[in-house]
């Protein structure tokens, strides 16, 4: 008899499955983690590896508890290199915001990889060069002179003659901003913080089009997702969680006092100048000076943050870092309710933790940082 290509195809088809059937109902197991077949029917944990296995309900080929893609212990170094490449990139682009993300992303992949000496030189030389760095912000307007820019005082000094006089200072620049009405930031962190929202929507668009699905605040392809435990999910949580979202990790917010400038009015001089008497041969009289004590600048440093438009962050304390999740003391697990953290419920692999014994912690969501 002979068969076209269509009717041998239908009957490969009808051999692979009643091929599949044969192995479900023979009870053989496929060991997820090295892919060997396991003949022993009552056999839980894998005689070559001995990992855990799939464990089969009665007379049905249900699994417990292991619908999910086969776990691996460590994840391919290729997938850290091509993040430090893409982050490199962006540096010698001069995009070091979106570097910034991309380096942070590969340290946390990095934790996932066999540990080298190379590769970990590699990383922190890429964390060191593409570090946020604040600087100055949007100039603001003068304190002393109001933003006129000029001085505009009348001024009444007293003559030789004991008579007086009014004289108007009006065509003198502001000595503090130099006659431009605005004085320079020193520490613009809101500045940073409008560059930091924007390259973080570009860095999830970036990820978005190589197909890389988000981890909390990590990215990884979207094969590698399916086949992290979850403890390898919550370190990648936990290694990008926890900066500080009022001052991006930097531990410093802007002076509220001065707005960052460094500087404030001097509270004992008008625009640099004091009044002071002489005695004359006859007569007192009055004379502008300028002033010791703002040097006839106009301004001081700002005692708050002194000069340097910056003072400790009022949420995180300096530190840069949210707090510690109290409830899964900062690992982002806990133990399973149902299984107890054994793993196994009745000698079956449970379907909750999925044979890990472990759960995300719902209070912080697996990041080990109180949100």
């Amino acid at each position: 008899m002979i068969y076209n290509a269509r009717s041998a195809g239908v009957f490969l088809s009808l051999f692979v499955c009643l091929f599949c059937a044969v192995v479900a109902l023979s009870g053989i197991v496929v060991c997820g983690k090295c892919d060997r077949e396991v003949m022993e029917p009552d056999a839980t944990v894998c005689p070559h590896c001995k990992a855990k296995l799939p464990q089969v309900d009665g007379d049905s080929t249900d699994v417990v508890g292991t619908s999910e893609a086969p776990k691996i212990d460590h994840i391919d170094a290729s997938v850290v290199d091509d993040e430090i490449k893409l982050a490199q990139n962006h540096l010698r682009r001069g995009e070091r915001l979106l570097a910034y993300f991309v380096s942070r992303n590969a340290s946390a992949l990095y934790m996932l990889t066999r540990k080298n000496r190379s590769r970990t030189a590699r990383v922190k030389r890429l964390l060191k060069d593409s570090r946020l760095q604040c600087g100055g912000g949007k100039p603001v307007q003068c304190s002393v002179c109001g933003g006129a820019g000029k001085v505009e005082k009348d001024w009444t000094t007293q003559k030789f003659d004991g008579g007086t006089r009014t004289s108007t200072t009006g065509g003198r620049n502001c000595p503090a901003c130099k006659g431009l009405g605005r004085v320079p930031i020193r520490y613009g962190l809101q500045s940073l913080k409008k560059e930091y929202e924007k390259a973080q929507r570009q860095y999830r668009k970036l990820q978005s089009n190589r197909e890389w699905i988000a981890v909390g605040n990590a990215w990884a392809p979207w094969d590698l997702r399916k086949k992290l435990t979850i403890t390898q999910t919550a370190i990648l949580k936990r290694a990008t969680a926890g900066t500080c979202p009022n001052c991006l990790g930097l531990g410093s917010e802007t002076c509220g006092e001065c707005k960052g400038t460094g500087r404030r009015k001097c509270d004992a001089c008008e625009f640099g100048l004091i009044k002071k008497e002489f005695q004359g041969f006859e007569k007192p009289h009055t004379v502008r000076v300028a002033c010791r004590k703002c040097r006839g600048k106009g301004w001081i440093a700002c005692r708050s943050c002194k000069y340097t438009g910056r003072t400790k962050c009022s949420n995180c304390g300096g530190s840069g870092q949210l707090s510690r999740c109290e409830e899964c003391r900062g690992s982002g697990l806990l133990d399973c309710d149902d299984c107890d953290g054994t793993g196994e419920i009745e000698g079956k692999v449970c379907s909750t933790c999925s044979g890990s014994g472990k759960i995300a912690c719902d209070s912080c969501e697996g990041s080990g940082w109180q949100n």
